[in-house]
Formats: structure tokens, sequence, C-alpha cells
């Protein structure tokens, strides 16, 4: 379960908003599209430390492995 992932503990602690999307989109397709939009760096804004960067990608690949037909073949991270 997702509330039991120390990555998401992680992100959660730091980014309670980021870590309540994340719990609103875990089954869903738009996950993915959400973690790209987190993860893909845009210059107008700061981004997140590397850990909590790292823990971002660790439930991903969490994700991916769960739930393999909603993976974007293409993604860039």
């Amino acid at each position: 379960m997702l509330e039991d992932s120390f990555s998401f503990a992680l992100v959660n602690g730091r980014f309670p908003h980021v870590g309540h999307m994340l719990l609103d989109h875990w089954e869903d397709p738009e996950f993915t599209t959400y973690m790209e939009n987190l993860l893909l760096h845009d210059r107008r804004r700061k981004g997140f430390p590397i850990d909590v960067e790292g823990a971002l990608h660790s439930l991903a690949i969490e994700h991916d492995m769960e739930f393999p037909y909603f993976t974007h073949a293409d993604r860039d991270f």
C-alpha cells in the first residue's frame, strides 16, 4: 500500500499537497502524467530537493510495477 512506502512518507512529510495528489492518483492512469509534470524540469519552478526527487522516482517505478498497463512507453524521466 502506498501509505506504507518509505518514499511516500518522505514526499508526504515535506510536501503534503504532493502526497495528497499521489494518493488521489495512485490507482489512476493519470498518475503517470502527474509524475511526469512533477519531475520534468521547468525553469519557472525551483524543483525538489534531491532526496524528494529520488523518492518521487522510486514511487514512479513502484507504480509502474504495480500498474504496468498505465505506463507511458515514451516517458522522459
